[in-house]
C-alpha cells in the first residue's frame, strides 16, 4: 500500500516548494508530470477521460488516492508531482454555458493549458474556432455562438 498524500501537513508543504505548485527550490523537468501521467495513468485510461474533467486540486487529490486504491503505484513526491501537472494543465475552467463545449470539443485537438494561453479577443476566438472548424471541428451555430461568447468572456486578453 502506498501512502497518500493530503493537501495539509507536510504533503502541502512539499506542494508549495516546487515552481508553479509543486516547489520553489526545485528544478522539476517540466515534462515530468506528464510522463507520470503516461506511464501510469494511461495504462488504464485515455487521456479524454482526463482531458474532460478540469477539476480542482482537492478534486484531483482524491482521484489519485481513489486510483491508488485501484492499484496504481506512485511514490509521495510522484503523487505531488502528478497533482501539480493534473491542475496546471487539467485543472479547472469558469463555469458557463460553454464549458462542457470547450471541455468535450477543443480539447479533442488540445489540451487547456493551450486555450489558457491564447488570450484572445472575440474577433480572434472567433477567427480560432473557425480554422478549427475548417480543420474538421463540429459546431452548429447556436454551440459556436455559445463557445465563442463562453472563451471571449473567460480566455480574453483581460482576463488572468
Amino acid at each position: 500500500m502506498h501512502p497518500r498524500i493530503g493537501l495539509s501537513g507536510l504533503a502541502l508543504a512539499a506542494l508549495l516548494m516546487f515552481p508553479g505548485g509543486v516547489g520553489a527550490g526545485a528544478q522539476l523537468d517540466p515534462d515530468q508530470g506528464r510522463d507520470i501521467l503516461n506511464r501510469s495513468c494511461t495504462m488504464c485510461h485515455d487521456m479524454r477521460r482526463i482531458e474532460t474533467q478540469a477539476m480542482d486540486s482537492e478534486t484531483w487529490l482524491a482521484t489519485i488516492n481513489q486510483m491508488l486504491d485501484n492499484g496504481a503505484e506512485l511514490s509521495t513526491i510522484e503523487q505531488l508531482i502528478l497533482l501539480d501537472y493534473l491542475v496546471r494543465n487539467h485543472g479547472p475552467i469558469p463555469d458557463g454555458d460553454g464549458r462542457d463545449l470547450l471541455l468535450n470539443r477543443c480539447t479533442v485537438c488540445h489540451d487547456l493549458e493551450r486555450i489558457r494561453e491564447h488570450r484572445g479577443t472575440p474577433e480572434l476566438w472567433q477567427d480560432a474556432v473557425q480554422a478549427m472548424l475548417n480543420e474538421g471541428a463540429y459546431l452548429t451555430d447556436p454551440e459556436y455562438a455559445i463557445l465563442i461568447e463562453y472563451l471571449s468572456e473567460h480566455f480574453g486578453p483581460d482576463n488572468d
